[in-house]
């Protein structure tokens, strides 16, 4: 139990402490939609009905509870803490079980540290604690503790949640389950009891995930809660989010992760063999990159998908990458034989301080990366620190090139351009100043009263745009759609706490286009429009424009919006009804 400890002090410290951003950035849309549900998830349930996000419960539940009980700030960053956490545990447990402790704990610590796992858990999407769920269910899985058949069951039940966060840890559950059913292999008639075991507590807790979906007002089967999603999804709706592959490929060096380990993996079973067999955990670090690899390269080239390109969807490719680092740090234990506890930590140490150092001084690193203009020399400079750190490991023995290969990981990490906003360096804003905002809008919201009234948000994005360039680096975020590029910021990520589209009624207050007129006048009666604006003359522009087109808008509430941190603004929200052209 001490090192399960540890982990999560080191977990936690991390979260809180690091110069690393523990919530969700401006401009981005679906964790902002997770947010409002951790908000006010009964009232937005029934006015929206049962979507794509509200039927992620088990990440929107416990959010929704942390929420109930404490501030924002404090409830995003538990979150972040007991779902990373919970896959760390799954991790040590499955290489403790295989390698001992010290290539556990090594491993572990490379991952609490790692930031594009912090990214992965602490942006708001769901993919992180998705996995959480699968690592602890392989986890459970290969534990000689208890009776196997209860072990299984729970093992499924936690896939289960896998499954119902987010589909795609199917897919990365049934490689895992398959290697250790080979790692482990006894009979056919074995594994088939194993699968049927793993079944019976699959359903059984997706059947009690219904009946709290029905409990909440939602449908018994809450995964297939948004069918248009699905359908869309699979035909190729994706693919209007898709940039060149020249467009992203050479700066974000994420890519190369999959590709170093995957060399890391064959030096480790090159130089092992000939030991006494290869680290069982490497086995299940290959099942485990290889499989949701192929399925992200099928998804962007044979479907039509955005999946590589987004950095939250390669977090899949993780849990591989660590497991083939514990088997190359199992072999060196094999390598020197009369490695010792104190050595480990020597190694361990290593590893956090150059980890923690990089962190620290990641602006500075980018400063050097930009300097170097030709990204084929930044990658064969990164090959060849690899291909010496491996040398060093397995012909000369040297323990620290253990620490070495764990910190090129992280260098590449920290370097990544597309994850850059989840450090917070001198001058950055703090993003839980935006989640505090969006907390004390949404209680305004609440005591207004609206009831059955449709709310919309009216607003001009570029009003709050930030136009010195370091801080709308870190306030605004660019999406492309098909043929548009828009630049989102902290106003949309607020109206996503009430769905974004579904409450939009348009970002170029005062003017209306084409469409946005239409939804004007499709309008039910009881309708109330929320004003957005930078200051009072800005919000009588969008009311005069009301006025002008023949509304008679009545004030319901107005609040100003002057959070530490943020940039300050007015909410003025104005009933449509009487009147209407």
């Amino acid at each position: 139990m001490l090192p399960m400890f540890a982990l999560f002090c080191i977990t936690a410290t991390v979260v809180h402490f690091a110069p690393m951003q523990a919530f969700p950035p401006p401009g981005w849309v679906d964790p902002a939609m997770y947010i409002g549900y951790f908000l006010d998830y009964q009232n937005l349930l029934i006015k929206f009905g049962q979507n794509y996000h509200s039927a992620r419960l088990p990440f929107v539940l416990p959010g929704s509870f942390l929420y109930a009980v404490f501030t924002p700030r404090i409830a995003g960053e538990l979150l972040v803490i007991l779902f990373s956490s919970l896959a760390i545990a799954g991790v040590y447990g499955l290489v403790a079980k295989y390698h001992g402790r010290g290539p556990a704990f090594f491993i572990c610590c490379w991952l609490a540290l790692n930031p594009l796992w912090v990214a992965t858990m602490a942006r708001g999407y769901v993919d992180g604690p998705a996995m959480s769920f699968v690592l602890l269910a392989l986890a459970v899985m290969a534990s000689a503790a208890g009776t196997r058949t209860y072990r299984f069951i729970a093992a499924g039940a936690l896939i289960a949640l896998g499954a119902a966060t987010h589909p795609i840890t199917v897919l990365l559950a049934g490689c895992g389950v398959l290697a250790l059913l080979v790692m482990s292999w006894r009979s056919w008639r074995d594994a088939a009891i194993t699968i049927l075991t793993l079944g019976i507590g699959f359903v059984l807790a997706l059947a009690a995930l219904g009946l709290v979906s029905l409990a909440f007002g939602g449908k018994f089967l809450f995964i297939l809660a948004d069918q248009p999603a699905i359908t869309r999804s699979l035909n190729g709706f994706g693919s209007n989010y898709q940039y060149a592959w020249s467009d992203w490929v050479p700066m974000n060096y994420r890519v190369l992760g999959p590709v170093f380990a995957l060399i890391v993996a064959g030096a480790t079973i090159l130089y092992t063999r000939r030991l006494g067999g290869i680290p069982q955990i490497t086995w299940l670090g290959l099942a485990l990159l290889l499989g949701p690899l192929a399925f992200l390269l099928y998804w962007d080239l044979v479907i039509g998908g955005a999946a590589l390109q987004s950095s939250f969807y390669t977090g899949y490719l993780l849990p591989g990458q660590a497991f083939i680092l514990a088997g190359a740090a199992s072999a060196a234990t094999r390598l020197r034989p009369g490695e010792t506890p104190a050595r480990w930590t020597a190694i361990i140490l290593t590893l956090s301080g150059g980890a923690l150092l990089a962190i620290y001084l990641a602006p500075s690193l980018w400063g050097i990366e930009a300097s170097v203009a030709q990204f084929r020399y930044k990658w064969l400079f990164l090959l060849a620190s690899l291909a010496l750190l491996l040398v060093g490991l397995f012909a000369f023995r040297w323990r620290l090139a253990l620490a070495g290969l764990g910190l090129l990981f992280i260098l590449l990490a920290v370097i990544n351009s597309d994850t850059r906003r989840i450090f917070r360096p001198a001058g950055a804003p703090d993003f839980g100043d935006y989640l505090s905002a969006t907390a004390r809008i949404s209680s305004f919201v609440k005591g207004l009263g609206l009831g059955e009234r449709r709310l919309l948000f009216w607003f001009n994005r570029e009003s709050y745009s930030d136009s010195n360039p370091h801080l709308a680096f870190w306030t605004s975020y660019s999406l492309r759609f098909a043929t548009m590029n828009l630049r989102l910021n902290y106003w949309d990520s607020l109206i996503s706490a009430w769905q974004w589209d579904r409450s939009h009624l348009g970002a170029m207050m005062p003017r209306f286009d084409t469409t946005e007129r239409s939804v004007l006048q499709a309008l039910p009666v009881q309708t109330s429009i929320a004003i957005l604006c930078r200051d009072a003359h800005e919000c009588d522009a969008g009311r005069d424009k009301l006025e002008e087109l023949g509304y008679r808008p009545q004030l319901r509430g107005l609040t100003p919006v002057a959070e530490p941190g943020t940039s300050a603004f007015f909410i003025r929200v104005y009933d449509l009804d009487g009147f209407r052209p």
